[in-house]
């Protein structure tokens, strides 16, 4: 299987994602005359250069030059940003929790960001309303015991695709201190 996972074949051929199949083989082609024509200059690279950077782009013409190949490898482009994308988010939503204190308020707030009914989140996390109003309203009377409740917080996290641990720890630590006082 070809190792396209870490290489972006259009930047290889100094191509844009729409070229068409002319536009391919006359980049795969003249980058091929000028790595022939190279022995003119004198040799500016050795064989095994040259051999690795031929293969990379046969490797690269290869894929982009066959249709099916291309439409997955364009798929997996798509998927790739997308992922980039999801990832570069959830930093900066984690730098953002890390400032703020994880309080029952703060968990709604977020699940009413995301858009999400405490219902729906009923039944993403498995968790029952009356436990997901007593979390929100930090109601320490209503909770369940410690480890109990570490596991629905977890659950809960999970389903607002916030870190666990981070809300598993702050949630009780602010917990506890509420039962103290």
């Amino acid at each position: 299987m070809k190792n396209w996972f870490f290489k972006n074949y259009y930047n290889i051929l100094n191509l844009e994602p729409g070229a068409t199949k002319e536009e391919i083989e006359s980049a795969f082609k003249s980058y091929l005359n000028m790595i022939d024509g190279e022995s003119e200059f004198g040799p500016i690279m050795d064989n095994e250069e040259k051999e690795r950077i031929l293969k990379m782009l046969s490797e690269a013409y290869e894929i982009l030059i066959d249709e099916k190949s291309r439409f997955f490898y364009d798929a997996y482009l798509v998927w790739k940003k997308e992922a980039f994308v999801k990832i570069e988010e959830k930093k900066e939503e984690i730098n953002e929790i890390n400032g703020k204190e994880i309080s029952g308020k703060f968990l709604r707030e977020v699940r009413e960001k995301r858009k999400m009914s405490q219902k729906e989140l009923s039944l993403r996390a498995c968790i029952t309303l009356k436990i997901i109003n007593a979390i929100e309203e930090e109601n320490t009377n209503l909770l369940p015991p410690p480890p109990y409740l570490k596991g629905i917080l977890k659950e809960y996290a999970r389903a607002l695709s916030l870190p666990e641990e981070l809300v598993i720890e702050e949630y009780l630590k602010r917990i506890n201190e509420k039962k103290k006082s």
